[in-house]
C-alpha cells in the first residue's frame, strides 16, 4: 500500500482529487507536500523503478524522510540569509551558469537538452543553483570566514599522513580519478570526457587538491572516497597503471591516461623506498584539506544549533 501511495505521491499535480497539504512548520514558513513530491520526484521513480516491490514501502519511506529534512535544512538556510541580509540576484546565476557551460565545454543548447534529458528544466536546474549560491555564501560568511589553518595543524597532518605513512608504506598507495563517457555519466561522448580530463589536469597543474577535484570531477566509485583507492602490490595493478605508477614519484601526479573504458588521472600518494614529499612542497595542497574538513566539520555544527533554535514542527 506505501509504494501505492508514493506512486500516487508522484502524480500528484496530474490527480485533481489529492489535496495538497502542509507537512512541516519551519519558523514562519511552512513545506508542502507538493514540495516533497517535486523535490524527490527522480529520487522515487528511480527506487520505484530499480528496487524490488517487497522492499519499496521501507525505501520510500526513507527517501521521504531524508528529503524532507534536507527541505527543513534549506528553508533554515534561507531564513537565516535573509536575516544576515544575504541575496542572490539574476545576474549570480546567469555568471554560475556561464561558469557551468565554460568548465564542462558545452554551448547553452546542449546544456538544456542534457536537462531535458534528466527529466528537468533550466528553471527548476536554475532554481537549485540559486541555493547552492546562497548556502555557499552563507557558509563563507558564518564559518570559513572564522577558519584558521595554524602551520602547527599544517606540520601535525604532514607528519601523519606524509612521513608516518610513507614510513608504513608496504605498497603503493595511489588516488584515482576517471572520466567516463555515457548515457549514465556527465559526458556523452569520448571528445567530452577527454575536455573534462583537461580541464582537471589544468587544475591539478596550477595547484588543485587532487582529493577534492576528484570528489567534484571524477565519474569512478572511488570519488566518494576523494580516489583514494588504497595500497596497491606491483602485480596487483592494471599494466596501464603500473606503467605510471612505477615511473612515479611520491607525490606525483600522472599525465592522461586512456585506459579500455575512458580517461584516468593518477597521483602517488606513498610507495617502498621512496623519499617523502618536502613540507614546502606539499603544504598548499595540506592546508586545502584541513580548511574543507574544518569546514564541513563546523557546518553540521553551525546547522545542528540553527535546527534546535528553530520552531520546526511535522504534520506528516
Amino acid at each position: 500500500m506505501m509504494a501505492v501511495f508514493f506512486v500516487l505521491l508522484l502524480s500528484l499535480t496530474a490527480n485533481a482529487e489529492l489535496v495538497d497539504r502542509i507537512i512541516a512548520t519551519v519558523n514562519d514558513d511552512v513545506i508542502t507536500l507538493s514540495d516533497l513530491n517535486t523535490e524527490g520526484h527522480a529520487y522515487f521513480q528511480a527506487i520505484i523503478s530499480k528496487v524490488p516491490v517487497e522492499h519499496q514501502a521501507a525505501e520510500l519511506e526513507k527517501a521521504r524522510k531524508e528529503i524532507l529534512g534536507h527541505l527543513v535544512d534549506q528553508l533554515l538556510i534561507k531564513q537565516k540569509a535573509a536575516d544576515i541580509g544575504i541575496k542572490i540576484s539574476k545576474e549570480d546565476i546567469d555568471q554560475a551558469v556561464e561558469s557551468i557551460l565554460t568548465n564542462n565545454h558545452i554551448s547553452i543548447e546542449k546544456f538544456r537538452h542534457d536537462l531535458q534529458s534528466m527529466g528537468t528544466t533550466e528553471a527548476a536546474y536554475r532554481s537549485k543553483l540559486k541555493n547552492q549560491i546562497l548556502k555557499s555564501r552563507l557558509v563563507s560568511f558564518e564559518i570559513r570566514s572564522k577558519i584558521v589553518i595554524t602551520d602547527e595543524k599544517i606540520k601535525q597532518y604532514y607528519d601523519n599522513n606524509y612521513t608516518a605513512e610513507q614510513s608504513k608504506a608496504t605498497g603503493y598507495h595511489i588516488l584515482q580519478m576517471g572520466f567516463l563517457w555515457g548515457n549514465k555519466y556527465r559526458t556523452k561522448t569520448r571528445e567530452e570526457a577527454l575536455k573534462n580530463a583537461k580541464y582537471v589536469k589544468e587544475k591539478l597543474l596550477a595547484g588543485g587538491n587532487f582529493s577534492e577535484l576528484a570528489h567534484s570531477f571524477s565519474d569512478l566509485p572511488s570519488a566518494e572516497d576523494g580516489g583514494d583507492l588504497g595500497q596497491f602490490k606491483k602485480d596487483e595493478m592494471a599494466p596501464y597503471m603500473a606503467k605510471s605508477i612505477l615511473a612515479m614519484h611520491v607525490g606525483e601526479v600522472s599525465e592522461i591516461l586512456q585506459t579500455p573504458v575512458g580517461y584516468q588521472i593518477l597521483k602517488l600518494k606513498a610507495a617502498p623506498g621512496h623519499e617523502i614529499p618536502k613540507l614546502a612542497d606539499v603544504k598548499d595542497e595540506i592546508k586545502s584539506i584541513l580548511y574543507k574538513q574544518e569546514g564541513d566539520k563546523n557546518y553540521q555544527d553551525w546547522l545542528a544549533k540553527l535546527r534546535q533554535k528553530a520552531f520546526i514542527k511535522y504534520s506528516l
